[in-house]
């Protein structure tokens, strides 16, 4: 008994902290069968089809960047990929952590709790989104800058380009950084990430301005549903980075207006900009982009909240040392922040509407001579796929390719066939009132429903 209590004595925090954290990433991962609950289903879709239509990629939705990273993986199916993201969310910690070393931020080895526990990063830690790779580019940038590597950090800065543009204000910042200390040759590098995508846009459509013209597009659609407040994202700063984090990061913020001395500059900017601007875009009274405030966008900045929590503790620790017993207040807070996280979290599973649509796109496939099924949802894609089928039997559901057949089966589910994400040309009453087409199977949710159609071309009547 008494090795047992040496032995965990020995143990040291980061290394007891990262095997938590191991073992309940193994358990959401071996746990779910699904996707996290927006986007990640059409995104793995799109990740998994790259190889066989590189042009998915150019996408400003798709994320050239996230779709590259996550294609090879995503052929080997979602666990795969899952696991491959896992291994980012760990290089990630493991670069913030190094930077702190280089920050000589005391305390550092609670680091792994301040970043991997904070709930929505560590949410999104087993997807194929693209927060979590822009997450690891943007700190890698900050740390390869911090070591002086020029080349390297405008490079890296330039990458995030490829998964969320608006963090690109990172790169704005080491450029003119690198411009005042006349870096001059590494000034290049910062347009690495955004001439990838423009000249594989380029080459893809054959139009040098394609690319362009799809930012202002995506830029332009409307709100599907009603946007957020000005203080949406300063609400749930607890739900997304965890609630002592966050009161960690004012005490860093506290202590360096009373200091007068800014340490973590660009790290408290970048912080702050990944709020303003997010904020601009969802909020109601603007109308500005179609965003509706996912609270995964303000992940990508997890690093550098982890970073400035630990100064917070630091700075705590330094305020409290002489009191009786403190010297087990980062251990407390570390158990709080742990438990707050493991009891929000849970394995992503398939929900009961993907799961209609899988049904009935299965149906469908059932049909021996291989008719196109219509449809807008991911999940007709996935049901094919998992059952190793081809998934380019599934088509688009558009005007064009709902009068473009004589024979075909129609998916119309509620949520994606008529959406400002897919088309509007074509209504459920316009199919069901067409005396070509015949419904075969409906299944209501109560909060939406999927039908199944089957159009059969009677040419002679």
């Amino acid at each position: 008994m008494r090795f047992k209590k040496d032995l965990l004595a020995k143990i040291r925090p980061e290394v007891l902290a990262l095997l938590v954290l191991l073992a309940f990433q193994t358990y959401l991962i071996s746990s779910s069968e699904g996707f996290y609950y927006i986007d990640e289903g059409a995104h793995f879709m799109d990740d998994y089809s790259a190889l066989t239509h590189p042009s998915v990629s150019i996408g400003v939705w798709q994320r050239f960047g996230s779709v590259w990273i996550f294609t090879l993986p995503a052929q080997c199916g979602p666990y795969a990929v899952k696991i491959f993201a896992s291994l980012l969310f760990l290089l990630t910690i493991f670069i913030t952590y190094k930077l702190a070393e280089l920050e000589q931020i005391p305390y550092r080895e609670w680091l792994i709790v301040l970043v991997g526990f904070q709930p929505v990063l560590l949410d999104i830690s087993f997807t194929c989104l693209a927060e979590l790779p822009a997450a690891l580019f943007l700190i890698l940038a900050y740390y390869l800058y911090k070591r002086s590597f020029w080349n390297l950090s405008l490079f890296s800065a330039s990458i995030v380009f490829l998964f969320r543009y608006e963090m690109s204000f990172l790169a704005i910042l080491l450029f003119f950084v690198a411009l005042r200390q006349r870096k001059y040759y590494a000034l290049p590098f910062v347009l690495v990430g955004p001439a990838l995508w423009f000249i594989s846009s380029w080459i893809s459509t054959g139009d040098p301005n394609s690319l362009m013209r799809e930012f202002v597009k995506f830029g332009s659609l409307p709100k599907f549903i009603e946007g957020t407040g000005w203080f949406h994202y300063l609400k749930h700063s607890f739900d997304i980075f965890g609630t002592l984090q966050v009161w960690l990061v004012v005490l860093s913020l506290l202590f360096t207006i009373i200091r007068r001395s800014v340490r973590l500059a660009i790290p408290f900017l970048i912080v702050f900009w990944c709020i303003v601007f997010n904020t601009l875009a969802s909020v109601k009274d603007l109308n500005w982009t179609a965003s509706i405030g996912d609270l995964r966008y303000l992940a990508i900045v997890g690093p550098f909240v982890g970073l400035l929590s630990l100064d917070g503790l630091s700075l705590a620790m330094e305020t409290i040392r002489k009191v009786r017993l403190s010297r087990y207040v980062p251990l407390a807070l570390g158990m709080i922040m742990v438990y707050e996280t493991v009891s929000i979290v849970r394995p992503h599973h398939i929900t009961p509407f993907e799961n209609a649509v899988i049904v009935l796109t299965r149906r469908a496939a059932a049909d021996s001579t291989n008719i196109p099924i219509l449809s807008n949802h991911w999940a007709s894609r996935f049901a094919l796929m998992h059952e190793g089928k081809q998934i380019n039997r599934v088509v688009g559901l558009t005007k064009q390719a709902y009068v473009g057949n004589l024979t075909e089966y129609i998916i119309w589910d509620s949520q994606i066939a008529n959406s400002i994400f897919s088309q509007q040309g074509l209504t459920f009453e316009e199919v069901r009132k067409d005396s070509d087409i015949a419904k075969l199977e409906s299944i209501d949710l109560g909060y939406g429903s999927v039908t199944l159609f089957h159009k059969q071309l009677h040419v002679n009547k």
